[in-house]
């Protein structure tokens, strides 16, 4: 068998994927039994023999029209990012036309990436893609 034989690279990477969803697993399991600690919560930080464990808050929500009211628009577009699903849904409902999109829009980096994955998350990987292509032409008809 040579190092290059598919089957065994295949099985290779099944072996390390398990492990790795067991690690994923426990280390989700830590961190949600550390969000429970009412130490870490009251002192924010906790140092240790290897270092120190931190309670850091979550990313903050803005109310864009408010901020939309008091800065403007400019603003808006240089600081603002798009949700690109929600575009394609606005493109869906015929608000916007792809071609005025497509006009904004450059190819900032092309990137091959080597994915991996089993058969039945693949199928559920695509099952997710139809469905979303079934919700935009849905909203395609109503809108």
């Amino acid at each position: 068998m040579s190092e290059e034989d598919p089957d065994r690279l295949v099985k290779l990477w099944r072996e390390e994927r398990k492990f790795l969803d067991t690690l994923v697993k426990g280390y989700d399991a830590a961190k949600e039994e550390m969000m429970r600690s009412r130490l870490l919560k009251k002192e924010r930080k906790l140092s240790c023999n290897f270092g120190s464990v931190s309670l850091l808050e979550g990313k903050p929500s803005y109310d864009v029209e408010s901020i939309y009211r008091e800065l403007g628009d400019q603003f808006l577009v240089k600081y603002g990012k798009v949700d690109m699903l929600q575009l394609d849904e606005y493109m869906a409902m015929g608000f916007l036309k792809k071609k005025e999109l497509d006009q904004f829009r450059k190819i900032v980096d092309v990137r091959l990436k080597f994915v991996l994955i089993e058969q039945e998350a693949e199928a559920k990987l695509y099952d997710f893609f139809q469905r979303n292509l079934q919700r935009l032409s849905r909203i395609s008809r109503v809108g």
